[in-house]
């Protein structure tokens, strides 16, 4: 499948106008050795949050078989389940750039929880908020914000004529700290992965004449509910600053 980038909406960098230093020193080994190591060094206790496509996490699992479900939770941010997609009209873009690691995914036994656009869209951070909490601040931290959220700000006010960001990764980030900050619901689900029009598009069968296991899919955990005023709060306070 051919790669897919959002570079109009978070830069070429995925950090808008953000300009990071160089690291110093190359990391040795690659990204699949360094989860699975971390996950086996520490059983139970590895909290995984994925952001973006899933196709590392795929390829974890497939070169160490069942090794995500010896993570403590795998966090994934993807998927819209009665919203509209955010790449077609039903799809959100980390389920569409790979459906097939995303099914992989479902299938396999990875302690899996869904968070997908149906609450992430419920978590929106004005572009005048960002700017108070940083007025009268030149320090390294507030100057990356408003350079790696500059980009996205102008994205959502062209095609949404929302100024300002959804929380779609920070609301990954902050479940995986503090879980009670959402509600979950076990759908049986899976992705969509030929079709022309809903590629990527993750399918609930909700139909209620069928017991779960007739159900067409895999039971994952899907966070259906968010404590708004909660996690805004947590993300204001750690990230922004201030009370």
């Amino acid at each position: 499948r051919k790669l897919v980038h959002a570079a109009a909406v978070h830069g070429e960098s995925g950090l808008g106008d953000a300009v990071l230093p160089d690291p110093e020193m190359l990391p040795e080994g690659n990204a699949l050795d360094f989860l699975i190591e971390g996950i086996q060094a520490r059983p139970g206790e590895v909290i995984v949050v994925a952001t973006g496509p899933l196709t590392n996490l795929a390829l974890v699992e497939k070169k160490q078989p069942g090794i995500l479900g010896q993570a403590r939770r795998v966090l994934v941010m993807g998927g819209a389940l009665a919203e509209a997609g955010n790449i077609t009209p039903v799809s959100e873009f980390n389920s569409f750039a790979d459906p097939h690691a995303f099914q992989q995914l479902i299938k396999a036994e990875t302690n899996m929880s869904l968070i997908p656009l149906d609450v992430t869209h419920q978590l929106g951070l004005a572009a005048e908020t960002i700017e108070a909490r940083l007025a009268g601040r030149d320090d390294a931290i507030s100057r990356f914000i408003r350079e790696s959220t500059r980009t996205v700000i102008a994205f959502e006010q062209e095609h949404y004529n929302y100024a300002g960001v959804y929380m779609h990764d920070p609301a990954a980030v902050a479940i995986g700290i503090d879980s009670s900050l959402c509600g979950m619901e076990t759908l049986v689900l899976d992705v969509e992965t030929m079709g022309e029009l809903t590629i990527g598009q993750v399918v609930v069968d909700r139909r209620p004449f069928r017991d779960e296991e007739e159900r067409q899919g895999y039971p994952v955990d899907c966070a259906m509910k968010v404590d708004v005023d909660r996690l805004m709060h947590m993300f204001e306070h750690r990230v922004l600053g201030g009370e």
